[in-house]
């Protein structure tokens, strides 16, 4: 849950992704001058900022050892260049075992997809709010802005945030973002 304060703007940006698990071995580990692990996976072809898991090394603190990863397993990575992705957060560099990988989904294509956030109070209908909604198909992302103005609008209480997708062809998708609670 976010707590936010009414008359406080609230921005969220949105990393969308799709479809089944992707897996690309991992050549290497490394270490860089922060402290941050740098994987060496040729041509991984991810966003500026995406999330992996990671599966096949005996990292300290990652849970991964099947298949499907848990909710736990996923961490955000940085992407170098074509070949290295940077984990986000600093961890103690495992000993390299041939044979790791990582997995990932795919950015979800926002081409002709309309995109519509609502605020709603539970079991309510969803409150007159404005957002802008920028979406960055170079970084598979979506920037959510809500004004200070806006905000002040809203009840106090909880709030749940929902993204509806529609894409061209009539399909539509709605996803529960988060819960906020709004305090004065």
């Amino acid at each position: 849950m976010i707590t936010l304060s009414r008359g406080d703007g609230w921005q969220r940006t949105l990393r969308l992704e799709a479809g089944r698990l992707h897996s690309l071995p991992i050549r290497q580990l490394q270490q860089d001058n922060t402290g941050r692990t740098v994987l060496l996976v040729p041509g991984h072809g991810l966003p500026p900022r995406w999330r992996i898991a990671i599966q096949g090394l005996n990292w300290p603190g990652v849970a991964s050892r099947h298949s499907q990863p848990g909710p736990d397993d996923w961490q955000g990575v940085t992407a170098v260049d074509a070949d290295h992705l940077q984990l986000d957060s600093a961890m103690p560099l495992p000993d390299y075992r041939a044979g790791a990988y990582l997995q990932f989904r795919q950015p979800l294509p926002l081409d002709g997809v309309q995109l519509a956030v609502l605020f709603m109070r539970r079991g309510g209908g969803p409150l007159l709010t404005e957002v802008d909604i920028a979406p960055d198909p170079a970084a598979a992302s979506v920037q959510l802005t809500v004004t200070p103005d806006m905000t002040r609008l809203w009840p106090l209480g909880s709030l749940q945030c929902r993204l509806q997708l529609r894409w061209p062809n009539g399909q539509q998708r709605s996803h529960t973002l988060c819960t906020l609670y709004v305090e004065n």
